[in-house]
């Protein structure tokens, strides 16, 4: 059994106040896609600045906005494999600000939900949560729904929070075949039909000495 780590920073720009214009949306959701190469996960379509940035929609955001951002999860090996998702501790310089959000995670894969709470908090995320098996090529969409409160406070402006996500994968091995039976091994439940034989031979010997015996009697009358 192989496991891996990768730690990914998601980052919320939130200029909150200054009504500056988002960033350019990716033309494709952000991915993180098991290779299965050197046992590592490859981050595509991420945030300008940042290799591992799949929040790309959630910047220069305003009070009062609500956003959305889909995320793939992909499995490109050539294995069956299992992938996970916890959240570590945010930090406490950036728990105050965090706390004044919302954020719900939602899966593709029997729309589980995986998260609702402020990105303050570890929630359903504090342990590992399995995301599904994936067969070679499978993939599913995780979708964030960002809240920002209409009410935030001008203290808030130009505030940032950086929340982490750890994905954990864990390679699947194929079952062991069981063997064939050759045709010279013996299966099932076999009777040993000899002493059966032996019986009915020693039953006819009998009737037939009895048979001799009645006709010479006949013949001494």
């Amino acid at each position: 059994m192989k496991r891996m780590q990768k730690l990914l920073s998601l980052l919320f720009a939130a200029m909150l106040v200054l009504a500056l214009p988002a960033a350019a949306l990716a033309a494709e959701n952000p991915t993180v896609d098991y290779t299965g190469q050197e046992n590592q996960f490859v981050f595509s379509n991420t945030g300008t600045g940042s290799s591992t940035d799949l929040f790309v929609d959630f910047k220069g955001v305003m009070p009062g906005d609500t956003l959305s951002q889909e995320i793939n999860i992909k499995n490109s090996s050539a294995g069956k494999v299992r992938i996970y998702l916890r959240m570590e501790p945010v930090k406490p310089e950036h728990k105050d600000f965090l706390d004044q959000l919302q954020l719900n995670v939602t899966s593709s894969f029997g729309g589980t939900k995986l998260y609702e709470a402020p990105p303050s908090e570890q929630d359903g995320l504090a342990e590992n949560v399995l995301l599904g098996l994936f067969y070679p090529g499978a993939s599913i969409t995780l979708t964030a729904n960002l809240t920002v409160p209409l009410t935030l406070d001008n203290a808030y402006a130009e505030q940032t929070g950086d929340v982490v996500w750890v994905f954990t994968v864990e390679e699947v091995p194929d079952p062991t075949p069981v063997p064939t039976p050759k045709p010279s091994d013996k299966t099932g439940d076999e009777t040993n039909l000899t002493p059966w034989f032996l019986l009915g031979a020693a039953m006819l010997l009998v009737i037939a000495v009895l048979i001799v015996l009645k006709k010479r009697a006949a013949d001494n009358e």
